[in-house]
C-alpha cells in the first residue's frame, strides 16, 4: 500500500488513497487546480453534486465553451469524472465519492485538500412514490357565447377562461 501525504503536514495519511499516485499526476492535478476559476468549480462540486457545463456556466455567468474546456482540463487531470445523463446528450461532471470519504477533505492520493463544502456520499433515502391524479377539465361545457371579432379578442376571451 502506498503512503499518501497531506499538504498540511508531513505525516502519512491514515486513510488509503482512492487512486494510487501513479494514476493521478500531481503536476497535472495541481496545475489544473492552480487556475482560480477551476478551483472555484472544484469547490462547488466538492459537496457531491454532479453538474453539466451549462449549469456551471450559469452559476459563474460565463460562456458554455469556456466552462466546458475548464471541466475537461479537470477531468484530464483525474480530479473530476464525468458520466452521460439519461438522455445521452448531456455530460455531467462530479468529484468521485472515493475522493470525498471524509467531510471537509478531498483525498487525491498524493495530497489531501481541505474544502469545507466537501461531503461524503450518503445512502439516499427512498422517496415515496406519490401518484397524482390529473385534473379532469371539461372543455365542452354548454355555454352561450357571443362571437368575438379578431385574434386579440380571442386571446382575451381565452385568458379569462384560464387556458393561457
Amino acid at each position: 500500500m502506498s503512503q499518501t501525504f497531506s499538504l498540511m503536514s508531513s505525516q502519512p495519511s491514515p486513510f488509503p488513497s482512492a487512486k494510487s499516485p501513479a494514476e493521478i499526476d500531481p503536476q497535472k492535478a495541481l496545475s489544473a487546480l492552480g487556475n482560480s476559476l477551476r478551483w472555484e468549480i472544484f469547490q462547488m462540486l466538492a459537496d457531491g453534486s454532479s453538474l453539466h457545463a451549462s449549469e456551471v456556466a450559469n452559476r459563474f455567468y460565463r460562456d458554455f465553451d469556456g466552462i466546458s474546456k475548464h471541466l475537461r482540463i479537470l477531468r484530464a487531470a483525474g480530479i473530476l469524472k464525468s458520466r452521460r445523463a439519461t438522455d445521452k446528450r448531456v455530460e455531467k461532471y462530479y468529484i468521485p465519492a472515493e475522493f470525498r470519504r471524509i467531510p471537509g477533505q478531498i483525498e487525491l492520493g498524493f495530497c489531501v485538500l481541505r474544502v469545507p463544502t466537501a461531503k461524503p456520499d450518503q445512502a439516499p433515502e427512498p422517496k415515496p412514490q406519490i401518484r397524482k391524479e390529473a385534473p379532469v377539465i371539461d372543455e365542452f361545457e354548454d355555454e352561450e357565447e357571443e362571437p368575438i371579432e379578431g385574434f386579440g379578442a380571442m386571446l382575451v376571451k381565452t385568458a379569462s377562461r384560464g387556458s393561457i
